[in-house]
């Protein structure tokens, strides 16, 4: 029995959908959310395995997410997806740990 939990956010409903089917399919326990500040207050009530961040969001972007999710909780895994990505995108998050 799989019994991690992932939280997924993205201000699109259709990647939300498509990510929480995918992740659902395998067994994995998840939550979603619509942008960055729901993400943060949903991880200070709740624990996480695993959070999936789109970089491109109105409000707090992927990587400001991410940044106050590692003040919440340093040992937090994080994967940050994008469709609008760039080689300097990709070096600037994995030098900050994404």
């Amino acid at each position: 029995m799989i019994s991690a939990k992932i939280l997924i956010v993205d201000d699109e409903e259709s990647m939300r959908f498509f990510l929480s089917e995918a992740v659902g399919k395998e067994g994995y326990k998840y939550r979603v959310a619509s942008n960055g500040e729901q993400a943060i207050k949903m991880l200070e009530a709740e624990r996480f395995d695993l959070v999936v961040v789109d970089y491109n969001m109105p409000g707090l972007n992927g990587m400001e997410t991410f940044l106050k999710m590692k003040e919440i909780n340093p040992d937090i895994v994080v994967i940050m997806i994008t469709a609008y990505g760039s080689n300097a995108l990709a070096y600037e998050a994995m030098g900050k740990g994404v």
